[in-house]
Parts: C-alpha cells; structure tokens; sequence
C-alpha cells in the first residue's frame, strides 16, 4: 500500500463524552476493542496520556500511553483503515512525545504483533528499536509480540 497525501488533523485531548467514539474506533481498527468506561479511566488517570486524532470534528486516530516514573509505555494507537499512510499516527505520537516528556518519561516501550510489518515499520521510522520478544503473545498464543523502545530527548 503506498501513502496518500498528508492531511491536517487537530490532536487534542480526550473529552469524558467521546469515550464511547473512542471504543468504537478501537473497536474498528483491532476486531476486540475496549469499553467506553476503559476510555474514560485512562482520560481520567493523570499517568496517562489519551490524545485523538480529529478531522472536522471527527475522531480518525487515537493515542493512548501510560507514564510511570521515567518510563513510558504506548498501550494503544490507531487510525482508521482509510486514513492510514496519511501522517495521523505521526501527529498523535508527536503529541503523545511532547506530553509524556513533560511527565518526566525519558524512554517509551510498545508492543506490536511480530506479524504487523506495517506497524512496525511506523515505529521504526518514529525512531523505536526492536529490544525484545514475547513469545505467543497475542491472539491466544499463535502470535508473538516485538518490544520496541525509545529514548525521548527534549
């Protein structure tokens, strides 16, 4: 697939009234999404940073991380099928970066499915290196997971 052209979106913190927008996208991009309450406790976690992704009002991509004394960890991010390759992951990793910088993180860790080329080519253009392996990690066992890491720099 190759990337169409970059388009503008407003990356903004999550409100307590789009979780339910939140899980649905969830939903969407990964089969097994989580629960509007799931969304709205991360949003209400000051160690967590919850971003979306809008285009005219709309949400089209979502970060979440977590934040625990100088480390970091991406939970989730996603974007909608069509708009992937559009520069959306980009923008909410930046901002998710800016945030968890602020928070005193100075390296972030995720994990993505050894199967997911294109995920893992993203992080690796966003600057993460593969550190790790969790065997039989997702999917009730019949995938592993890569651990990438970063370190944030000011």
């Amino acid at each position: 697939m190759t990337a169409g052209a970059a388009i503008s979106c407003d990356v903004a913190p999550a409100r307590v009234d789009e979780s339910g927008a939140y899980a649905t996208l969830h939903g969407q991009c990964f089969g097994t999404g989580w629960r509007a309450d799931e969304f709205s406790a991360y949003a209400a976690d000051p160690d967590c940073v919850v971003l979306g992704a809008h285009i005219e009002a709309r949400l089209a991509g979502l970060i979440v991380c977590r934040s625990v004394s100088d480390e970091a960890e991406i939970i989730t991010l996603a974007v909608e099928t069509q708009l992937r390759r559009r520069g959306l992951a980009r923008a909410l990793w930046r901002g998710a970066r800016e945030r968890l910088a602020r928070m005193g993180a100075a390296r972030v860790f995720l994990e993505v499915g050894a199967n997911n080329e294109a995920a893992r080519g993203l992080y690796g253009t966003l600057g993460f290196d593969e550190v790790g392996l969790r065997q039989a990690y997702y999917r009730h066992g019949d995938e592993d997971a890569l651990i990438m890491a970063m370190t944030i720099s000011d």
